[in-house]
């Protein structure tokens, strides 16, 4: 996508963290944002923090879990702000500790949300950016762990190594076709706390 300026995009997970940068970035950039968040808090103080300088942002309640959520959240954003361009299927969670001291809760939680969610996000504006014709751009947040393995995380990590297999062989798949959804990962490392 070589010009933002006008365009719409959904920020999962973006009342907070890296999307809340990801989505103020678009902001600054003359893309029309909506950012998804599971507290009311969060994206209250998220359209505070937009309106402070001077930006736009649409918040929308949503657990990326939830498939007809995700549809309903895509049916507001066309209805307020147009077709999305852009996905940015953020929404993330981090669990560390052994696999054997793991709950059967641990995995679906970790599964649903950092798999699944993404799932969701793509099966619901996939279709949409195809359908409308305009082309597009999804990005799907993983990790440095996706890539590189660490011990202590095995499940985040099998997660976020799911999301970058996605993106690569999806990619291939789409990539050299004109007016086509482009996709892209983004893999961001937390530094150690100095």
């Amino acid at each position: 996508m070589d010009e933002l300026e006008g365009k719409v995009a959904f920020v999962t997970g973006g009342s907070s963290g890296i999307g809340f940068g990801m989505a103020v970035a678009f902001a600054r950039a003359g893309v029309q944002v909506a950012v998804s968040g599971l507290g009311q808090r969060h994206l209250d103080e998220t359209v505070d923090c937009f309106a402070q300088h001077g930006l736009d942002v649409h918040p929308i309640r949503l657990d990326v879990t939830d498939r007809a959520g995700m549809e309903r959240a895509a049916d507001e954003i066309e209805q307020i702000l147009g077709p999305v361009q852009l996905l940015a299927n953020n929404a993330g969670i981090g669990l560390t500790g052994p696999v054997g001291d793991a709950r059967p809760d641990d995995w679906d939680w970790m599964i649903d949300v950092n798999i699944k969610g993404v799932v969701n996000g793509v099966q619901t504006f996939l279709p949409r950016m195809q359908a409308h014709g305009d082309g597009g751009h999804i990005v799907n947040t993983s990790s440095m762990s996706g890539i590189l393995p660490h011990a202590g995380a095995a499940i985040y990590v099998m997660t976020k190594a799911a999301a970058v297999g996605l993106v690569v062989a999806d990619g291939q798949s789409r990539r050299r076709r004109a007016g086509a959804v482009r996709s892209a990962g983004q893999c961001p490392v937390h530094p150690e706390p100095r």
